[in-house]
């Protein structure tokens, strides 16, 4: 019997470090879910990009189409404006946001640190990786801009009334026609925003990537 207690007790002292960390793995995931914790504030900062640039568009929103024939004569009119200047900004703004974000919820593993340690001997040596993504992400925001100029993501659309005949009653109700669901319009939108999107990605990375190794790269 005396064997059998102290083989029982021995058991449960050796699995009291097995429950300590089953319950602090179980603390970890709930603090990782919570909107309180890591998980939380970084949804919130990621939230803030894309905020910036819905700010901008309602700061410079207009009704219609620009008053000139074609849209290279819209970009070249309207380049050197002030307007312009604050969109480069807000989209400059917005992708330094979510860089340093997503490099601040990396691991050292990822190796995003500026420095690097080398060998005992060794000095400090300075990492690429994370000056590379910074340029990566700056010239996403000049290429946004220029497509937010090109194609005009500032314009709003409304639809002109008809305008009634001669013949036609003044005291008459028209027909109201309403327009599509908001849920039609987004589904209809989801391809060619897929397609922009993965363009412009492929675009920005290609020569950006190319630029960096010509141009700012020399300079290191």
């Amino acid at each position: 019997m005396q064997l059998r207690a102290g083989w029982a007790s021995g058991r449960a002292v050796s699995n009291l470090p097995c429950a300590k960390e089953l319950a602090l793995t179980r603390h970890v995931v709930l603090w990782i879910w919570l909107p309180f914790g890591p998980t939380g504030i970084r949804t919130l900062l990621l939230f803030i990009p894309a905020l910036t640039v819905y700010l901008l568009r309602i700061a410079q929103w207009h009704i219609g189409r620009r008053h000139t024939l074609t849209r290279a004569e819209t970009f070249q009119k309207y380049f050197l404006r002030k307007n312009t200047i604050f969109t480069l900004a807000f989209y400059a703004f917005s992708a330094w946001l979510y860089s340093e974000v997503y490099t601040w919820s990396r691991t050292g593993a990822d190796r995003l640190n500026f420095t690097e340690l080398g060998r005992a001997h060794e000095r400090l040596k300075l990492n690429e990786r994370p000056l590379y993504l910074r340029f990566l992400f700056m010239m996403l925001a000049v290429a946004q801009t220029s497509v937010h100029l090109w194609n005009d993501y500032d314009r709003i659309d409304v639809p002109a009334m008809q305008p009634r005949t001669l013949g036609e009653d003044a005291t008459a109700e028209a027909p109201v026609k309403r327009g599509p669901k908001p849920r039609v319009v987004l589904f209809s939108q989801l391809r060619p925003i897929f397609i922009t999107a993965v363009s412009l990605t492929l675009f920005v990375t290609v020569s950006a990537t190319t630029f960096y190794f010509v141009g700012p790269r020399q300079l290191l």
